[in-house]
Protein backbone atom coordinates (compact mmCIF):
# COMPACT_ATOMS: atom_id res chain seq x y z
CA UNK A 1 0.00 0.00 0.00
CA UNK A 2 1.42 3.38 -0.96
CA UNK A 3 1.84 6.18 1.53
CA UNK A 4 -0.41 9.26 1.33
CA UNK A 5 1.24 12.18 -0.47
CA UNK A 6 1.56 15.27 1.73
CA UNK A 7 2.63 18.74 0.51
CA UNK A 8 4.22 20.94 3.20
CA UNK A 9 4.44 24.61 2.25
CA UNK A 10 7.16 25.79 4.67
CA UNK A 11 10.06 24.30 6.62
CA UNK A 12 8.86 22.70 9.83
CA UNK A 13 10.86 21.61 12.89
CA UNK A 14 13.28 18.81 11.96
CA UNK A 15 11.58 16.23 14.18
CA UNK A 16 8.22 16.94 12.52
CA UNK A 17 9.64 16.71 9.00
CA UNK A 18 11.47 13.48 9.87
CA UNK A 19 8.27 11.93 11.21
CA UNK A 20 6.28 13.12 8.20
CA UNK A 21 8.81 11.48 5.87
CA UNK A 22 8.44 8.23 7.82
CA UNK A 23 4.66 8.22 7.62
CA UNK A 24 4.00 9.89 4.27
CA UNK A 25 5.40 10.57 0.84
CA UNK A 26 6.23 14.11 1.97
CA UNK A 27 6.92 16.92 -0.47
CA UNK A 28 8.84 19.39 1.70
CA UNK A 29 9.88 22.98 1.08
CA UNK A 30 13.59 22.54 1.91
CA UNK A 31 14.43 26.13 0.91
CA UNK A 32 11.67 27.51 3.16
CA UNK A 33 10.76 30.16 0.62
CA UNK A 34 7.15 31.38 0.39
CA UNK A 35 5.28 29.57 -2.37
CA UNK A 36 2.88 31.25 -4.75
CA UNK A 37 -0.66 29.91 -4.98
CA UNK A 38 0.18 28.57 -8.44
CA UNK A 39 3.21 26.71 -7.09
CA UNK A 40 1.19 25.23 -4.21
CA UNK A 41 -1.43 23.98 -6.67
CA UNK A 42 1.27 22.48 -8.92
CA UNK A 43 2.95 20.72 -5.99
CA UNK A 44 -0.43 19.29 -4.96
CA UNK A 45 -0.84 17.41 -8.24
CA UNK A 46 -1.48 13.84 -7.09
CA UNK A 47 -1.27 14.80 -3.40
CA UNK A 48 -3.74 13.75 -0.71
CA UNK A 49 -3.02 16.43 1.90
CA UNK A 50 -1.91 20.07 1.89
CA UNK A 51 -0.11 21.21 5.06
CA UNK A 52 0.10 25.02 5.03
CA UNK A 53 1.30 27.32 7.79
CA UNK A 54 -0.07 30.65 8.96
CA UNK A 55 2.12 32.40 6.37
CA UNK A 56 0.08 30.88 3.50
CA UNK A 57 -3.16 32.47 2.31
CA UNK A 58 -5.38 29.48 1.60
CA UNK A 59 -8.21 31.44 0.05
CA UNK A 60 -11.17 30.30 -2.03
CA UNK A 61 -9.28 30.75 -5.32
CA UNK A 62 -6.48 28.44 -4.14
CA UNK A 63 -8.89 25.91 -2.62
CA UNK A 64 -10.94 25.79 -5.81
CA UNK A 65 -7.78 25.33 -7.90
CA UNK A 66 -6.48 22.39 -5.85
CA UNK A 67 -6.45 19.06 -7.69
CA UNK A 68 -9.29 16.70 -6.84
CA UNK A 69 -6.83 14.35 -5.15
CA UNK A 70 -6.43 16.79 -2.22
CA UNK A 71 -8.91 15.73 0.43
CA UNK A 72 -7.55 17.48 3.50
CA UNK A 73 -5.94 20.78 4.48
CA UNK A 74 -4.07 20.11 7.74
CA UNK A 75 -2.80 23.39 9.12
CA UNK A 76 0.49 23.52 11.02
CA UNK A 77 0.44 26.42 13.45
CA UNK A 78 -1.83 28.63 15.48
CA UNK A 79 -5.26 29.51 14.15
CA UNK A 80 -7.04 29.07 10.86
CA UNK A 81 -7.68 32.72 9.93
CA UNK A 82 -5.56 32.25 6.79
CA UNK A 83 -7.83 29.45 5.50
CA UNK A 84 -11.18 30.14 3.85
CA UNK A 85 -13.20 27.64 5.89
CA UNK A 86 -16.39 28.18 3.86
CA UNK A 87 -14.55 27.36 0.62
CA UNK A 88 -12.97 24.32 2.28
CA UNK A 89 -16.38 23.10 3.42
CA UNK A 90 -17.91 23.74 0.00
CA UNK A 91 -15.09 21.72 -1.53
CA UNK A 92 -15.87 18.94 0.96
CA UNK A 93 -12.37 18.90 2.38
CA UNK A 94 -12.29 16.53 5.31
CA UNK A 95 -14.21 17.16 8.48
CA UNK A 96 -14.27 16.43 11.35
CA UNK A 97 -11.02 17.77 12.68
CA UNK A 98 -9.46 17.25 16.08
CA UNK A 99 -8.02 20.35 17.70
CA UNK A 100 -5.60 20.47 20.57
CA UNK A 101 -3.86 23.36 22.32
CA UNK A 102 -0.32 23.80 21.01
CA UNK A 103 1.06 24.53 24.47
CA UNK A 104 0.85 22.31 27.53
CA UNK A 105 -2.21 20.45 28.64
CA UNK A 106 -0.90 16.94 28.02
CA UNK A 107 -3.98 16.19 25.96
CA UNK A 108 -6.34 18.27 28.06
CA UNK A 109 -8.64 20.41 26.00
CA UNK A 110 -8.72 18.20 22.90
CA UNK A 111 -11.99 18.78 21.06
CA UNK A 112 -13.68 17.45 17.94
CA UNK A 113 -15.34 19.82 15.47
CA UNK A 114 -17.70 18.50 12.84
CA UNK A 115 -18.18 21.72 10.85
CA UNK A 116 -16.19 24.84 9.97
CA UNK A 117 -18.77 26.89 11.90
CA UNK A 118 -18.03 25.00 15.12
CA UNK A 119 -14.30 25.54 14.70
CA UNK A 120 -14.73 29.25 13.91
CA UNK A 121 -16.97 29.69 16.96
CA UNK A 122 -14.40 28.07 19.26
CA UNK A 123 -11.58 30.19 17.83
CA UNK A 124 -13.64 33.35 18.33
CA UNK A 125 -14.38 32.35 21.93
CA UNK A 126 -10.66 31.78 22.52
CA UNK A 127 -9.80 35.22 21.19
CA UNK A 128 -12.42 36.65 23.52
CA UNK A 129 -10.65 35.02 26.48
CA UNK A 130 -7.29 36.60 25.63
CA UNK A 131 -7.66 39.16 28.43
CA UNK A 132 -7.67 36.43 31.11
CA UNK A 133 -4.33 36.66 32.94
CA UNK A 134 -4.08 32.98 33.91
CA UNK A 135 -1.21 31.36 32.01
CA UNK A 136 -2.83 27.95 32.48
CA UNK A 137 -6.09 29.14 30.90
CA UNK A 138 -4.34 30.82 27.95
CA UNK A 139 -2.40 27.63 27.22
CA UNK A 140 -5.68 25.78 26.74
CA UNK A 141 -7.54 28.35 24.65
CA UNK A 142 -8.95 27.01 21.38
CA UNK A 143 -7.34 29.88 19.45
CA UNK A 144 -3.98 28.09 19.86
CA UNK A 145 -4.66 25.12 17.64
CA UNK A 146 -3.18 22.48 15.45
CA UNK A 147 -5.44 20.54 13.13
CA UNK A 148 -5.27 16.83 12.41
CA UNK A 149 -7.65 14.44 10.70
CA UNK A 150 -9.92 12.63 13.11
CA UNK A 151 -9.68 8.84 13.00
Amino acid sequence: MSKPVVVVTRKLPAAIETRMMELFDARLNAEDKPLSAERIVALCDGADVLVPTVTDAIDSALINALPGSVRLVANFGVGVNHIDLKAAAARALRWPVVVRPNVGGGGAGIRRFDTPAQLAEAAAAGRGMAHIPSRRTRARMPSAIGVARAR
